[in-house]
């Protein structure tokens, strides 16, 4: 089902996004 791989995608994506957003935290915060 294309929906699901769209779904997946997205939320690798958010994840991905969250990852850079803590490390320019950690990088600003330390």
């Amino acid at each position: 089902d294309p929906s699901v791989t769209d779904i997946a995608c997205a939320a690798l994506n958010g994840l991905k996004m969250g990852e850079k957003t803590l490390t320019v935290r950690r990088a600003t915060a330390g």
